[in-house]
């Protein structure tokens, strides 16, 4: 339990970090000049852009007429409902960012009778800007579901630790093998998934498909996969491999699923491994923007497209995609 809880404060404080460096490419003021006072156009502008970014719908949402003319300088306050998965600490980390060029005070504040929060702007003890947020259990983001893929083979010792306490949903690719059994036990007990890749650089006897095997040879490699493998349940197999081609191929793929395998083929994964940066991010937003809630998108990455995706994959988090491990 208390594993779980650092790892999952771990994954806030990386996302948070994330957040601050990426979500707002503007200029650093110079000293000289001062900070600007908002109008009450732009703070509802960046208020509402910002529900916007993390897909929360207008209808979720909406501006409600203050009666008292006393209060403050207020016309108006928000109410706004959020749904479950939102960690509402992403959300006013934004708001934060958003709103640090203007000479105004931001905070937020929890109320504990209700499960309300709120998050005010004030101008020298004048309430300026006020909005109310209630956790919504019934709302539901309607996004994709990815996952992010790597090569556990092409990972160094030392890099493939690091990994294993990535702060993000990530599954590691791994190849049958006598050396692979133990990477594989340590890549599942931190919480990370396993898939198995199925291709002809399967080398050790004992989990060999070689197309030439007998059925009753297969269905003994297939078993010792499964009992060695325990924490996979995915299999992909590659298209341009023998086993892929050969006239044994549906019987492994039969033998496969009445264990509990899930098949895909390399064909249905994104493969963003070894590609330029730009390359990589754009092909990842376009693949992303074409996903649904109904199927999982594959990722393929390796080290470096990790590194440039990791922003992305935090916005992508943002605004309610399941990375799933």
């Amino acid at each position: 339990m208390k594993e779980k809880s650092i790892f999952a404060l771990a994954a806030v404080v990386f996302i948070l970090l994330i957040l601050n460096a990426f979500v707002r490419n503007e200029p650093i003021q110079s000293l000289e000049s001062k900070p600007k006072i908002p109008t009450r156009l732009e703070i509802d502008s960046l208020f509402e852009n910002s529900l916007e970014k993390f897909s929360i719908e207008k209808n979720w949402y909406e501006r409600i007429p203050i009666k008292n003319k006393n209060y403050d300088s207020l016309l108006y306050v928000y109410r706004v409902n959020v749904p479950a998965d939102l960690p509402l600490i992403y959300l006013y980390s934004n708001l934060y960012s958003e709103y640090s060029k203007f000479d105004i005070t931001a905070e937020s504040r929890e109320r504990k009778q209700n499960r309300e929060s709120d998050f005010r702007i004030t101008l020298k003890d004048n309430l300026m800007f006020q909005a109310f947020f209630k956790i919504d259990p019934k709302l539901k983001r309607e996004k994709g579901k990815i996952k992010i893929l790597i090569k556990s083979d092409d990972l160094s010792m030392e890099r493939r630790r690091e990994l294993l306490n990535y702060p993000l949903a990530l599954s590691f690719v791994v190849t049958p093998s006598i050396s692979n059994v133990i990477i594989a036990d340590s890549i599942s007990r931190k919480g990370n998934g396993v898939l198995l890749l199925l291709n002809d650089e399967i080398g050790d006897s004992k989990y060999n498909l070689t197309v030439d095997y007998s059925k009753v040879r297969l269905k003994q490699s297939v078993i010792q996969i499964d009992k060695d493998f325990s924490s996979a349940n995915l299999a992909i197999v590659d298209v341009k491999s023998e086993l892929y081609n050969s006239a044994v191929f549906n019987y492994v793929v039969s033998e496969l699923s009445k264990i509990g395998f899930e098949i895909i083929y390399s064909s249905q994964i994104v493969d963003l491994s070894k590609k330029e940066s730009k390359e990589i991010r754009s092909k990842f937003t376009f693949h992303l923007l074409q996903s649904n809630e109904n199927e999982i998108t594959y990722f393929l990455t390796d080290d470096l497209s990790l590194k440039n995706l990791e922003k992305d994959l935090v916005e992508a988090e943002m605004m309610g995609y399941q990375i799933l491990r």
